[in-house]
């Protein structure tokens, strides 16, 4: 097991900003709870397809949110890759669409496993230059 990370691309970010503040917060600590969860899979609420793991929030009601992410287990690297986020009344639409999701979390891991443990590092420190990204890691909790 390595360093933990989880990187959210776009249309992830748009999409949380778009949710309100509860929503957002609460999703995003279901998220960012990969960061220490004793397994890293165990954080995910279910895996989809082949490359494509699902983050839940679901409060009493039924609302919540929900988003798709692959997952790299490297050597020296755990990353959760969010692709999307969105509200729950949206998941059939968001759900049309996990074989594309799937095929972009599975270049991204295969990217991944292309490099070495320091190249990984600087891919990391790239996208947390890219506006359109965020990366956080355990100091970030």
């Amino acid at each position: 097991m390595g360093r933990r990370y989880v990187v959210f691309f776009e249309p992830a970010l748009a999409n949380l900003d778009a949710m309100g503040n509860h929503m957002a917060t609460r999703l995003e600590n279901q998220i960012t709870d990969f960061l220490d969860a004793w397994r890293p899979e165990s954080a995910f609420a279910k895996s989809l397809q082949s490359d494509l793991w699902q983050f839940k929030w679901s409060p009493r009601n039924g609302s919540g949110a929900r988003a798709f992410s692959g997952y790299f287990a490297g050597d020296e690297h755990d990353i959760a890759l969010v692709l999307v986020t969105f509200k729950k009344k949206n998941e059939d639409k968001f759900n049309l669409q996990q074989t594309g999701f799937n095929s972009r979390a599975k270049s991204l891991i295969r990217t991944l496993d292309s490099k070495s443990p320091s190249d990984i590092d600087t891919w990391l420190d790239d996208q947390r230059n890219n506006p359109e990204r965020k990366v956080l890691d355990e100091t970030d909790i």
